[in-house]
C-alpha cells in the first residue's frame, strides 16, 4: 500500500482488494470508506486510514514550513527598507520621484498608443488575430 501525488496534486492510495488481490486505486480522502471491488464485485473497507493521517500532518507541517519561511522574508524585507530609511534620510523623496517619473512614462506610452491606433487595441488585435489566421490556413 503506497501514497502517491497524481499529477492534479490529488494524492492516491494503492492497495490490493482483500478478496481477490486485484491492485486498486483509489483517491486518499476514501480512506475508511466502503467501496466495491470492480473485478470480483465485492465490498470491503477501503484501507489507509493511518497513511491518510499521516499524509495530512506532513501536509500541515510543510504548509507550515512555507507560512514562516515566507514570514521570516517579508520581516527581512522590512528591515532592510527601515534601514536604508534611516541611513538615506532622502529616501523617501527618492522613492515618490520614481514613482511620479514611472506615471509619467506609462502616461506617455499610453498617449503614443492612441496616437498609433486611435480606435484602441481590439481592432488592432483583431487584424493581427486575422492575419495569423490566414497565414495558418494558407500555408497548411
Amino acid at each position: 500500500m503506497g501514497i502517491k501525488d497524481t499529477f492534479h496534486r490529488k494524492p492516491s492510495l494503492s492497495y490490493d482488494c482483500p478478496h481477490c488481490g486485484e491492485r486498486l486505486k483509489s483517491p486518499l480522502m476514501d480512506a475508511g470508506t466502503e467501496d466495491t471491488c470492480p473485478h470480483c464485485h465485492q465490498t470491503f473497507a477501503v484501507p489507509g486510514e493511518n497513511e491518510k493521517q499521516e499524509y495530512e500532518k506532513e501536509k500541515q507541517a510543510h504548509q507550515d514550513k512555507r507560512a514562516a519561511e515566507q514570514d521570516a522574508k517579508y520581516k527581512a524585507q522590512a528591515e532592510r527598507r527601515a534601514k536604508e530609511r534611516a541611513v538615506d534620510p532622502f529616501f523617501r523623496e527618492q522613492q515618490e520621484s520614481d514613482e511620479k517619473q514611472a506615471i509619467t512614462q506609462r502616461r506617455a506610452a499610453s498617449e503614443a498608443f492612441e496616437k498609433a491606433c486611435p480606435a484602441g487595441w481590439f481592432p488592432l488585435a483583431m487584424v493581427v488575430v486575422g492575419v495569423l489566421i490566414f497565414f495558418f490556413f494558407a500555408f497548411v
